[in-house]
């Protein structure tokens, strides 16, 4: 008999789980530095995670733990997020500790616009491949029109809906993130008419309906609003109106 091989797969797994790391190549490039993009992505892993909605704290040891990056190239990851005003570092008590402050406005308008580059791209790229296939396309689009267009209407109105219950004048980010967000919504929620109902409930928070400007804030933040919403007393959000 054969004796029966180790299962390193499940040994590596469970042992590298034991600390969270988050790392997107898209913050890399953004900031032009792959230990900035780690310390970034890492940064916006934990937040809202904390008791404090507006910052995270995190000592240099942590960061080590959970980055392997030293304490000179914290800094020097730090240094390059500031530069371009992605973030704020405060240091609060005795002894002070640092507290990072996100801004999430300009984090999103540039990935937004690396995104809408790449999809003007990937645009250019389908418009020259059109001319080639220009029956088969015509006939799929014949096929597929109602259904886009369908879908379109529950966007535009979830769209409008929000910009009415928080007097947005515009929403941050660009039509194409909102709208995308806003599909994402419908998919993970279920409905157009449970979405809506997480807009009023960030409509009713004093806190939210002043932090909430695109859908793709609503997207990541929703779980927090609807927690926060029933722990309050449920209101138009309760236990009830989420599948």
């Amino acid at each position: 008999m054969t004796a029966k091989s180790p299962n390193y797969n499940k040994r590596l797994l469970e042992a590298l789980s034991a600390k969270p790391v988050v790392f997107n190549p898209v913050l890399a490039k953004l900031t032009g530095s792959v230990k900035a993009g780690l310390l970034l992505s890492q940064l916006l892993y934990w937040w809202g995670k904390g008791q404090d909605p507006e910052s995270i704290y995190k000592t240099i040891k942590e960061i080590k733990d959970e980055t392997a990056l030293s304490r000179s190239e914290q800094d020097g990851a730090i240094k390059k997020i500031k530069k371009l005003d992605l973030m704020e570092v405060e240091l609060r008590g005795i002894p002070p500790r640092r507290h990072f402050k996100l801004n999430l406005q300009k984090i999103s308008n540039l990935i937004c616009k690396s995104s809408t580059n790449l999809f003007e791209e990937n645009q250019q790229y389908n418009s020259d491949n059109t001319s080639e296939n220009s029956s088969d396309t015509n006939a799929n689009a014949l096929q597929v029109a109602p259904a886009i267009e369908y879908g379109n209407k529950d966007i535009n109105f979830l769209i409008s809906y929000l910009k009415e219950k928080l007097s947005l004048p515009l929403l941050d980010g660009t039509v194409q993130q909102n709208r995308r967000y806003a599909h994402s919504l419908i998919r993970k929620f279920g409905s157009v008419d449970k979405v809506k109902l997480l807009i009023d409930a960030t409509a009713q928070d004093d806190f939210w309906a002043t932090k909430i400007t695109s859908f793709q804030q609503l997207f990541y933040k929703a779980v927090q609003i609807i927690s926060k919403t029933r722990k309050r007393g449920g209101g138009v959000y309760d236990a009830t109106n989420v599948g």
